[in-house]
């Protein structure tokens, strides 16, 4: 494996490495007796983990017993770390770069030593201490051993059988080339991978990941991290300390209020001389010494990091309004906000200059990402620019303007730059998820690139498993160590030792999933990323048929690796937790799907034609049904009520939307919002979604509409990965608002979403959502489609389905149940008006108005211990010879049933002619909303007995656990 190892030789030992070349390489071990002892200290330095760290190995790779001493008069030896034969054969630590190290076989001695911390250490990877000697033994287990650190966990090293193991008699000098060296996410169990204990073995305590921290330490993570951290004002809690007294400290909003106790925290005005003064006592209370108290501050933790404190604002800032940041900005929009944020930051720079070896740190990114041209950022300035990377390198339209940006940052900064690099596209969340970011030949072709401009990366690599993104680690921390090796030999290497003979299928594997990561974001063409629609995802990307292909590959390598039992092990974990998991995924598409396809509204032909403001007119809603839409996002709880109805025209879509709205005054809708503004969607608005196929591009157009509660429209069309604000829906918008709810009418032109004859269409899909924000309280959401309810608001294959009917919307039909909404109490208050509760039941019955379908509120049955608990309503009216349908709304959690069957949640319909339980598997478990739906015919007349009383019950039966129930409705089929 070639590596940035140099291969020199000593001046002060040139005549003694001559000599003992002529002798042939140092031998170590021999038929498994170790020849050689490990000269090191016993205590907790570098030196004495580095010579714990090599004995381990060797004890393994040799089958010998290794010895550590702390001196020893005869050779062959195998001195670790620094010492005075050291010395003495003439290496110099001063020489090396930062995490550089010696290896040297000078006579019958080898050595190991780099530059170390000092004194006492813990070695783990976020403890940014030099650790020179611990590189050198690893390096030397690497490349003369043939060990291999691949990953933490089960079957993690590979530790060749080398019963006699030499050394070759050079001196290599090892030092990496990039400086900073950092992955995202560390430990895996706390990000909840599917797949953690494959690749991290929990301690005792069940919290900390040792083999994967060592493992990360054995694979190059730098000791120096330049610029740690972000988002700074967020953890130095402004708001607490300050908004009461000096609210001028904050960012003037357009409302005129300003930016404090947001939804994602408070915002500064960095304009202004308090704020910079602030940060200036801040830091120089931490360089310092002084304790977070003297600060009124419970932790340092977050905006300090040694020799560095952060200065830097966190995501979403919105830009100030006041008088002085707005003079700058307008004198140079392109800068965004950097000539003002980096204004503050050089005057905390300069503040505290007088702290030797101390820096003021900072990202550049979101409103500061471009150099300054008017400020002057003093030598004790960090900064760590934010860019996306390989992906972005690897395609034409986005390669030069990242390096531009990375030269002039770096021309800025004196070479003194590190990056922070977004490779985590393929994240649990957008803009792709579900699939592996394969990209190893981007990942070295970039840091090839950046080699003359940066000293070293941060790799956010999130990703939804940590098989999906493990090889790519692998590769970003050796290629920070060595960007000019040959990534081709280093993933061959990786693929021999790791997999052993299933390692040519695993590759194959592989290099196809590495075209299909390409094809992700290339499959709309163009030179620039475009991502693919969850649609094309799955269906011309990962597809069933690729898949397949991958199985008989892995089958394959499963045959071939049968004989041993490490290298099965690998096999079946790769086959599980890759291409397993990739069936899962594609699995839950299929099912998310058919979950969203579930979710239908008939769009019934409007029964009055529109005023001639275009706008349906009220009336003709009557006896439209509505559509509701529940808690979505972080909102767990249906706190406010929000309708939809829809019906059409031949021109157009017409759609009624209905907000219960209590408490208008903390409505932050800004009131002087634009046309077309992208941050609409932080007022008060419902949003639409209606998603064809277009033949014209051979594939879907989604069209989307956002109109605040003062009846602005923001609407743009999504295509092929891109989303267009330049598209006009035409929208006509009315709004009406009461002191309790606002009401949209709206009506969508086809012809402007590419919509010919809405009957010929069919069905599209379609979402309604809202977002609640509210003054000083979290935001609330909600969604139509129950699929989307997580947050996949705009996928349109996570949306339910509008259905074109040609006809008006029939007449409701009456509910023979009383009270079947379930909201109306009794005279007394308790329970619900014409339902009945045995006397046995009444401490398990409860009105919910918080957890609810629609309405005001649900039926809440509980049990504690195992009982059954009902909700009865004897029915009027039941016709012999009748079909009757049956549907409600059930919610779930945890109903435990001792055995299958009626034990459980279910609805229990009994008339002449049946006694119907549904499901017949009765319900269990934790679920959301669901529907219940079913038909049955009651017996004929003569088979009818005189005095039935055909009831309903809705109940929990022989179980523990809760249930809600609402909107029960039982109707007459006539057709």
């Amino acid at each position: 494996m070639k590596t940035l190892r140099i291969y020199v030789i000593l001046v002060t030992a040139l005549a003694t490495v001559v000599c003992a070349a002529q002798e042939g390489p140092l031998v170590l071990a021999q038929d498994g007796q170790a020849l050689a002892r490990i000269v090191a200290p016993t205590d907790t330095s570098v030196p004495a983990w580095a010579a714990r760290e090599l004995k381990t190995y060797l004890d393994q790779v040799t089958g010998a017993e290794f010895e550590i001493v702390t001196a020893a008069d005869t050779s062959p030896r195998i001195f670790v770390g620094d010492c005075p034969e050291a010395r003495a054969a003439g290496f110099d630590l001063a020489d090396l770069e930062r995490d550089g190290s010696w290896r040297a076989v000078v006579g019958d001695d080898l050595y190991l030593l780099g530059r170390d911390e000092p004194g006492p250490v813990k070695i783990y990877v976020h403890s940014l201490i030099e650790r020179g000697s611990f590189y050198a033994v690893d390096h030397f287990l690497e490349d003369v051993c043939g060990v291999r650190f691949i990953k933490g966990g089960p079957y993690g090293d590979v530790i060749p059988s080398l019963p006699t193991l030499s050394v070759e008699r050079t001196t290599v000098r090892d030092e990496p080339f990039f400086v900073d060296r950092s992955l995202g996410q560390s430990g895996l169990h706390g990000y909840d991978y599917p797949d953690a204990d494959a690749h991290a073995t929990l301690d005792e305590s069940g919290r900390r990941e040792d083999d994967r921290q060592m493992l990360l330490v054995r694979s190059g993570w730098g000791t120096l991290k330049m610029a740690t951290g972000c988002h700074s004002s967020h953890y130095l809690m402004f708001d607490e300390r300050f908004a009461e007294e000096h609210p001028e400290w904050f960012v003037l909003l357009p409302n005129g209020e300003r930016g404090t106790d947001m939804p994602r925290g408070s915002y500064l005005c960095y304009s202004h001389p308090g704020v910079v003064q602030a940060f200036i006592d801040d830091a120089r209370a931490y360089f310092g010494g002084e304790p977070p108290e003297s600060r009124e501050l419970t932790t340092w933790n977050k905006c300090g990091y040694g020799d560095e404190f952060m200065v830097d604002p966190h995501d979403s800032y919105p830009y100030c309004q006041c008088e002085d940041c707005q003079r700058v900005y307008q004198a140079d929009p392109d800068q965004s906000f950097s000539e003002i944020i980096f204004g503050a930051v050089a005057k905390v720079a300069n503040a505290v200059s007088d702290f030797e070896g101390k820096y003021v740190s900072t990202l550049a990114y979101g409103p500061k990402r471009q150099p300054p041209k008017t400020v002057t950022l003093p030598e004790n300035v960090r900064v760590r620019l934010c860019v996306n990377g390989p992906l972005h390198h690897s395609m034409a339209g986005t390669r030069d303007e990242q390096l531009d940006l990375i030269r002039r940052w770096s021309e800025r900064m004196e070479g003194d730059l590190v990056l922070w690099l977004y490779i985590n596209q393929a994240r649990p969340t957008k803009p792709i998820a579900g699939v592996p970011q394969v990209e190893a030949h981007a990942i070295a072709d970039f840091l090839r690139a950046v080699k003359p401009y940066v000293r070293g990366a941060y790799f956010e690599n999130e990703s939804t498993a940590q098989t999906f993104r493990f090889l790519d680690e692998y590769v970003v921390l050796k290629m920070l160590w060595d960007p000019d090796q040959d990534v081709d030999a280093l993933l061959d290497d990786y693929f021999t030792s790791f997999y052993g003979p299933g390692g040519e299928p695993i590759k194959a594997i592989y290099a196809r999933l590495e075209e299909l990561w390409r094809k992700v974001y290339t499959i709309y063409g163009g030179d620039m990323p475009r991502f693919a629609s969850r649609v094309d995802l799955w269906e011309k990307i990962y597809t069933e048929e690729e898949l397949a292909a991958m199985d008989v590959l892995i089958a394959e390598a499963k045959e071939l690796a049968a004989g041993d039992e490490a290298y099965a092990w690998r096999v079946g974990m790769f086959g599980d937790e890759m291409v397993g998991r990739l069936h899962a995924n594609r699995d839950d598409y299929e099912r998310t799907l058919g979950v969203a396809s579930q979710s239908e509204v008939t769009c019934y032909r409007a029964s009055a034609e529109p005023d001639a403001n275009g706008l349906l007119p009220m009336s003709a809603w009557d006896g439209v049904p509505h559509e509701v839409l529940g808690p979505a996002m972080e909102t767990e709880k249906l706190h406010v009520l929000t309708h939809v109805k829809v019906a059409w025209t031949p021109e157009a879509l017409h759609l009624l939307i209905e907000c219960e709205e209590p408490d208008p005054d903390a409505d932050p809708t800004l009131p002087d919002r634009q046309a077309d503004d992208v941050d609409l969607w932080k007022d008060q608005t419902i949003e639409y979604m209606v998603t064809v196929e277009d033949d014209r591009i051979m594939s879907q157009s989604q069209y989307h509409a956002l109109i605040n509660i003062n009846g602005v429209v923001s609407d743009l069309q999504k295509a092929l990965g891109e989303s267009d604000y330049a598209w006009q829906g035409q929208q006509l918008v009315t709004i009406e608002r009461d002191e309790s709810r606002w009401t949209a009418r709206i009506t969508a032109p086809f012809a402007a979403m590419g919509i010919g004859d809405p009957i010929g269409l069919g069905r599209a899909s379609f979402n309604v959502v809202r977002h609640r924000p509210r003054v000083g309280q979290a935001p609330e959401y909600y969604a139509w489609s129950p699929a989307s309810q997580q947050g996949g608001w705009t996928e349109a294959t996570l949306h339910g389905q509008i259905i074109f009917a040609p006809d008006v919307a029939p007449t409701p039909q009456v509910n023979l149940l009383k009270n079947g909404a379930l909201d109306p109490t009794r005279d007394d208050g308790r329970w619900f008006a014409d339902w009945l509760v045995p006397t046995q039941n009444v401490d398990n019955i409860f009105r919910d108005e918080e957890i609810r379908w629609d309405g005001a509120a649900a039926a809440r049955l509980h049990a504690d211990e195992v009982e059954t608990v009902t909700l009865l309503q004897y029915l009027e009216g039941i016709q012999p010879a009748t079909t009757y349908r049956f549907s409600c709304k059930v919610r779930i959690e945890e109903i435990v049933g001792e055995v299958p069957g009626h034990n459980g949640a279910y609805v229990n319909f009994n008339a002449p002619g049946f006694n119907q339980f549904v499901p017949q598997q009765a319900l269990t478990g934790t679920s959301d909303w669901r529907n219940i739906a079913f038909e049955v015919t009651t017996a004929p007349a003569d088979k009818w007995p005189e005095g039935a009383r055909p009831y309903i019950r809705l109940k929990i039966g022989e179980c523990t656990g809760t249930a809600w129930f609402d909107e029960a409705q039982l109707i007459e089929v006539t057709e």
